[in-house]
């Protein structure tokens, strides 16, 4: 187990160095979901369903492949009614909805993991398709002729419209609130990893558990090595943790990348109280 947990650190190292149009946004989230779990995952079983879904949707559209609306119709039906995925409301479990692993599993999943397995069939079967930034979760975009078909895998692949989207936003920020292009932008296959990563992220902090929350800002800082931010966050956790040393190389990361002067401020001060306490050690 332990190997294996190691092997995928490598892995995870690797697709950091990758550029991220090279990403295989489903295999990625596997390794990130199998290093979570410490290893002692067979992914082949995963990978295999994955490649399942994959045919099924195929067969579903009988070989007609460059008609997207037909495709997404096949995810719609095969996916959410036939394999049963569909969205967590469960709060209270946003890191497991957030493991790849755990929603093939269970089925059920936040937006990113069934982005992520949407994402990877329309693209499988060769379609344009990219993860949408929408601000209350992610969506799919598949360019089609004339437009693009909007995707909620949340709700079972539904397709949506401006006027959803727009009373989606409305529902949960606010009347006053309007569809911009802003809240459509790509987020990117990286973008979406850390996304996923994110929410596990925040879970632990929730619950005050420091060590599980530095594990996954370390995992993060695997797929996404030049992400200044996560370097800032790992010196802070570090610090919770009395690991001095650690702290101070991931602040002075930090300090290597451009940043706000607030930030560097702070992190420049906590630098010296480091500094201090590792002083006082020797």
């Amino acid at each position: 187990m332990a190997s294996q947990h190691l092997d995928l650190s490598c892995q995870l190292r690797e697709i950091g160095l990758q550029k991220d149009k090279n990403i295989n946004v489903a295999e990625a989230a596997l390794l990130l979901a199998a290093h979570e779990l410490l290893g002692g995952v067979r992914l082949n079983s995963y990978r295999r369903h994955l490649e399942r879904l994959v045919t099924d949707v195929t067969n579903y559209a009988a070989g007609e492949l460059s008609d997207p609306y037909l495709v997404a119709e096949g995810m719609q039906q095969v996916l959410a009614k036939r394999y049963g995925y569909a969205g967590s409301y469960n709060v209270f479990e946003t890191d497991q909805s957030a493991n790849l692993i755990h929603t093939i599993d269970s089925r059920r999943g936040n937006g990113g993991t069934l982005c992520v397995i949407y994402l990877h069939v329309a693209r499988e079967l060769g379609l344009d398709a990219e993860a949408i930034d929408f601000p209350p979760r992610p969506l799919i975009g598949v360019t089609a002729p004339g437009g693009r078909i909007i995707i909620d895998p949340f709700e079972g692949g539904q397709e949506l419209e401006a006027p959803a989207m727009r009373a989606i936003m409305k529902d949960l920020f606010g009347d006053k609130t309007e569809l911009r292009p802003r809240h459509l932008m790509n987020t990117g296959n990286r973008g979406l990893l850390l996304q996923l990563q994110g929410e596990i992220k925040h879970q632990h902090l929730r619950t005050a558990e420091t060590d599980a929350a530095l594990a996954t800002v370390e995992r993060m800082l695997m797929i996404a090595p030049d992400e200044s931010e996560l370097w800032r966050e790992a010196g802070i956790l570090h610090s919770r943790l009395d690991h001095v040393e650690d702290a101070i190389w991931a602040l002075e990361k930090f300090l290597g990348h451009p940043g706000s002067e607030a930030q560097r401020y702070q992190a420049s001060q906590l630098l010296q109280q480091l500094y201090s306490r590792l002083d006082g050690t020797r």
